[in-house]
């Protein structure tokens, strides 16, 4: 399967494929490398370019099966990049753990190959790295200082899509605040007008309903109220 040879959005036979090539087809269109239509398969652009990047930064080698490898040594300063996509699937170009593991504290890894691992953000690991203490700001930042080039050529509302939503998030996790407090029911009308008055002076009262007498205060403050009651119904 040479996805270098092949142009994006034309159909190829899956029946010129070893049956290891099909099993390989499977996981690359699950990464968003190829789409499967039938008994063809479509190479997507996102395919083309991973592979001329990696063209463009590395010569091409040819090597023996017995030739010795070595892992590269990551550099002190990330030169990683990565291609975002409008289904919150991130493309990394790297192969250094520090990048992984960063990627990682607000996205899902799904695939690591030797050059380019592939993660997925969502509402879930964006909330872990915000309960850790990231702001939606520090992800926005990062993902727009790590995109390659040739996010250039994807439409503006894609990006912009993408990272609103993980300001969307944010604003989600913050939008609920849970208050230990105490309810207070079965007023009459005078005694709950003079005990919602009381609350209110005291800054204690967090939420009231005067149709249905319904008082509720602070927790902390619950003592202070409850004599207040008992004051004014002792008169």
């Amino acid at each position: 399967m040479r996805l270098s040879f092949q142009s994006p959005l034309i159909a190829v036979s899956l029946a010129s494929l070893t049956e290891a090539e099909r099993a390989l087809a499977v996981d690359l269109e699950q990464m968003g490398l190829l789409t499967v239509h039938g008994e063809s398969y479509v190479a997507t652009t996102l395919a083309t370019q991973l592979i001329a990047h990696h063209a463009d930064r590395s010569p091409t080698t040819i090597a023996s099966s017995t030739t010795p490898t070595t892992t590269p040594t990551p550099t002190a300063r990330s030169t990683m990049e990565l291609v975002l996509e409008s289904n919150f699937h991130l493309y990394c170009y790297s192969h250094s753990p520090v990048d992984v593991a960063t990627v990682t504290l607000f996205a899902k890894l799904i695939v690591t190959l030797p050059n380019v691992f592939v993660a997925h953000m969502d509402y879930g690991s964006v909330l872990a790295a915000l309960k850790r203490g990231a702001r939606a700001s520090d992800i926005i930042g990062y993902l727009r200082d790590k995109m390659s080039a040739r996010m250039a050529q994807v439409p503006p509302s894609v990006v912009a899509t993408v990272l609103e939503q993980v300001l969307l998030w944010e604003a989600e996790r913050s939008r609920v605040h849970f208050t230990a407090g105490v309810l207070y029911d079965g007023f009459e009308r005078d005694e709950f007008e003079l005990v919602a008055n009381f609350t209110e002076q005291h800054e204690c009262l967090i939420w009231k309903n005067a149709s249905q007498h319904l008082l509720f205060v602070r927790e902390d403050s619950h003592e202070q109220v409850k004599a207040f009651i008992k004051l004014i119904n002792a008169k």
